[in-house]
């Protein structure tokens, strides 16, 4: 089974209900969901099977305001620091 090391403490995930309550716990109220760099981990080239990058017209922004476009949506920008 698989292992992960949580906050100092090890915890083996013996069956699929250790592994749901693990993400359940980790979830935010549904007031604070945003899209976040998370997008970027599952999109990739289907040509070359690359990641896909951010920039350029074939990049993660441009699909996620092409996305916004179609789908009436507004983004959502953190503020520069």
């Amino acid at each position: 089974m698989s292992q992960q090391s949580t906050s100092g403490s090890d915890h083996i995930v013996a069956d699929r209900r250790d592994l749901v309550s693990w993400f359940v716990e980790g979830e935010k109220p549904k007031a604070e969901w945003r899209i976040g760099t998370e997008h970027e981990k599952f999109v990739f080239n289907a040509t070359n099977f690359e990641p896909v990058g951010y920039g350029g017209t074939t990049g993660i922004r441009s699909i996620m305001e092409r996305l916004a476009n179609r789908f009436d949506g507004s983004p959502f920008m953190r503020p520069s620091t």
